[in-house]
């Protein structure tokens, strides 16, 4: 079984303070996705992680104060990113998952309308050695001067191009609400949504916002209705409750939004 995991920035980083990786969740969920691995032997995984409070919040400024990212832009988003990459890639290896960080790039390219190139022969290489590559959100060069590539675009282009089984987002809520539940009391939960009627607009959604240049919940659906034809089961849940990131991995049953065609 071939899985790709993504784990979102704020689960990660605390997103209201730049720079500040939560070790404790990342320790936790190191733990939990080496005892899946040895629970199912035979599990390939892919790994990607969002920016946080690490690149979300220093793209934000260069988008702010220069409206573009420029060369100085592109050179310092990689270094923040590469240091909290490090950080997740060590963490995992300390608790016995055998992962190695691929930098995003050095493999894709993001073209004018939108869509992606990658030399991916190199994750699938590592995969077939039962190593977990471990990309992130990055910056990428593009038709157009340099671009940020979101961690949920790589996530569910991976999915699709390895034909995954199941491609989970664990995120800082439980899954995707009709409105935004920290503003609106009344917000109604969706434990499934069909990207059809996302596309059509019938609903708003909820996500997270703050430093987040990627466009969180919206962005993590739209990138769905290219991709979800050639991906298996798609979930949305929330990583920081205590072991769903070890039962989304072995199938256990938690509260989460599934994701349908």
């Amino acid at each position: 079984m071939l899985q790709v995991l993504k784990i979102g920035g704020a689960v990660l980083t605390e997103k209201d303070r730049p720079f500040r990786l939560r070790r404790g969740e990342a320790e936790r969920i190191a733990h939990e996705i080496r005892a899946a691995l040895n629970r199912h032997r035979g599990m390939k995984l892919v790994l990607v992680h969002g920016g946080g409070s690490f690149g979300h919040y220093v793209a934000k400024a260069f988008l702010d104060n220069v409206g573009m990212i420029d060369v100085e832009g592109f050179c310092t988003i990689a270094g923040y990113m590469d240091e909290l990459n490090r950080a997740v890639v060590e963490i995992l290896n300390l608790y016995g998952v055998p992962a190695v960080s691929v930098t995003p790039r050095a493999l894709f390219f993001l073209r004018s309308d939108g869509s992606v190139e990658a030399h991916s022969n190199v994750i699938c290489k590592l995969l077939e050695r039962n190593i977990v590559p471990v990309l992130y959100g990055d910056v990428v060069a593009s038709d157009e001067g340099f671009k940020i590539l979101s961690g949920d675009l790589i996530a569910w282009f991976l999915a699709s191009v390895f034909k995954a089984d199941r491609l989970l987002f664990g995120t800082a809520v439980d899954g995707v609400y009709d409105r935004d539940p920290t503003k609106f009391r009344d917000a109604r939960f969706l434990s499934r949504l069909s990207l059809t009627m996302f596309s059509n607009r019938s609903a708003s959604f909820a996500g997270s916002v703050r430093y987040d240049v990627t466009g969180g919940m919206m962005s993590k659906l739209s990138y769905g209705v290219k991709y979800i034809d050639s991906v298996g089961e798609v979930i949305i849940f929330n990583a920081l409750r205590k072991g769903y990131v070890y039962k989304a991995l072995t199938g256990g049953r938690i509260r989460c939004t599934r994701i349908l065609p």
